[in-house]
C-alpha cells in the first residue's frame, strides 16, 4: 500500500511536470507566433509609409524644379522680395506645402508665395535655422531636406525642402525652396 502511494505521488509530479512543460512550450510558441506577425504587419506599414513619404519628397523635388525653371523662364528675379501669384496658384494646388519661394544664390528670399510676411524674410544662408540646408541644396543637384524650424515670416512650424537650379554652365542661379507641413494638410 505505501509503495503504491508512493508510486501515485511519483506519477502525479510525473504528470504534473510534463503538463508543465508542455504548456511553457505551447505559451511559448504563441508568443512567438503573435511577436513574428506583429512584425510582418509592423514592417509592411514602415514600407508603406516610406514609399509613401518618397512618392512625396519625389512629388515636391519635381515641383520645385518645374516651377523654378519656369519662373526663371519667365524673366529675371526682381530686386526686392515680391509676392507671386504663380507660387500662390501652386500652393493651393499643393496641399503638402505651406509656403513656397524663390531666393538667389545669396540667400535671399525674392519671389514667395502671399502667405509669407515680406518684412519678415529671413536670409536663408545668414539664417542659423536654414543656413546648413540651404548650403547643402547649392552644392547638390539633388533636393535638399531639412531641419523643421519656426518660419516666423509664415507664423508656422515647417519641414524646409530646398532645390537648386542651374545655368548651363552649372552655376547655381536660384533655389527654389518650400515648407513642407507638419500639422497634416489644411481640413476643408
Amino acid at each position: 500500500m505505501a509503495l503504491l502511494k508512493r508510486n501515485l505521488w511519483t506519477l502525479f509530479l510525473l504528470t504534473l511536470t510534463a503538463g508543465s512543460v508542455i504548456l511553457v512550450l505551447l505559451l511559448l510558441s504563441s508568443w512567438q507566433s503573435i511577436v513574428a506577425e506583429h512584425k510582418s504587419v509592423h514592417s509592411a506599414r514602415v514600407a508603406l509609409v516610406a514609399q509613401s513619404m518618397d512618392s512625396v519628397l519625389r512629388t515636391q523635388e519635381l515641383l520645385l524644379t518645374v516651377v523654378g525653371r519656369e519662373i526663371l523662364r519667365a524673366g529675371d528675379l526682381p530686386q526686392t522680395p515680391q509676392h507671386s501669384p504663380e507660387l500662390d496658384r501652386i500652393l493651393l494646388e499643393n496641399p503638402v506645402a505651406t509656403g513656397l519661394g524663390m531666393a538667389r544664390a545669396d540667400g535671399q528670399l525674392m519671389l514667395v508665395s502671399s502667405n509669407l510676411d515680406l518684412d519678415l524674410l529671413p536670409n536663408l544662408l545668414r539664417s542659423e535655422t536654414s543656413q546648413d540646408s540651404f548650403q547643402e541644396a547649392v552644392a547638390t543637384d539633388t533636393m535638399v531636406l531639412g531641419r523643421t524650424y519656426f518660419m516666423s515670416a509664415m507664423d508656422k512650424w515647417i519641414i524646409p525642402v530646398r532645390k537648386a537650379l542651374r545655368n548651363p554652365q552649372g552655376e547655381v542661379v536660384a533655389v527654389m525652396t518650400a515648407g513642407l507641413r507638419i500639422d497634416g494638410p489644411p481640413v476643408s
